[in-house]
């Protein structure tokens, strides 16, 4: 082999030797962290978009003489079928329990002589609307409206059906927040129901509904604003002041806030 050739080579070997060194002192922080972190896996959250449509039922029964007509909600087009299936089926259940209650105290009523073929007759209408909630919750407030034969004057009550979207079960205060969270729910509503009804408040009715009791709380709603609870006539006023409505902001809630549920990040 030529000297000269043999210079050249050496050259070229010298060069990418001084390369490689000059890449491990040089290179910058950080390359191979970043080369790391580019191979972990984004985990997603899909978002839901369900459609929702109405059905509408009526049963008329001329022995108790009654009519119900109901209104509710049918869910469709959710990313899990089986939370699909889980929700419109929780719904069918509520929407039985009024119904059936309500035919329970139509039966009593017509034992003792009220109503019957001969009245005025008993009607319960029941309807649904959509509530705005946070994301990945499914919000409805199903409200009963009713009139017995031979009562005063009609009534009404509304529940709440919570859900989440991605796996159909219901939301609960359980889910929403932790800790003593009743207490914080009291305090804050009572607070705020008593600047609503201004001259017409009654301390010991507010006192009484809004106790830290989950059953004073039981018709909320996770909006994107704040929780919004229903207080039901009688509960919290009188039944001319009718069905009391407050929404708790949620920075009043950070330190019950379940870090791990729908609220976090609110």
């Amino acid at each position: 082999m030529k000297k000269s050739t043999v210079l050249i080579i050496l050259c070229i070997i010298f060069i990418l030797l001084l390369a490689a060194a000059g890449y491990f002192l040089f290179k910058p922080e950080g390359v191979q962290q970043s080369l790391i972190a580019t191979t972990t896996p984004q985990v997603t959250v899909e978002q839901e978009n369900p459609s929702i449509t109405s059905t509408t039922t009526t049963e008329e029964n001329t022995i108790y003489s009654y009519q119900i007509t109901v209104s509710y909600p049918i869910v469709a087009g959710l990313s899990n079928p089986v939370a699909n299936q889980a929700i419109n089926n929780d719904i069918l259940r509520a929407v039985k329990s009024d119904k059936d209650s309500f035919k329970s105290g139509e039966s009593e009523n017509s034992e003792m002589g009220v109503g019957g073929p001969d009245s005025d007759g008993s009607t319960l209408t029941i309807t649904y609307e959509q509530q705005a909630a946070v994301s990945g919750v499914l919000s409805f407030a199903l409200t009963q409206e009713y009139y017995s034969a031979g009562a005063a004057h009609p009534g009404s009550e509304t529940v709440a059906l919570n859900y989440d979207e991605h796996t159909g079960q219901p939301i609960t205060l359980d889910t929403l927040f932790t800790g003593n969270y009743l207490a914080t729910l009291s305090k804050e509503s009572s607070t705020l129901l008593t600047k609503q009804l201004g001259a017409d408040a009654d301390k010991e009715n507010i006192a009484s509904g809004t106790s830290a009791d989950a059953d004073n709380f039981a018709v909320f709603f996770p909006t994107p604003s704040g929780l919004k609870i229903i207080f039901n006539q009688y509960q919290v006023a009188s039944y001319a002041a009718g069905i009391q409505t407050v929404v708790i902001p949620y920075s009043h809630l950070q330190s019950v806030i379940n870090p791990n549920g729908p609220l976090k990040g609110l």
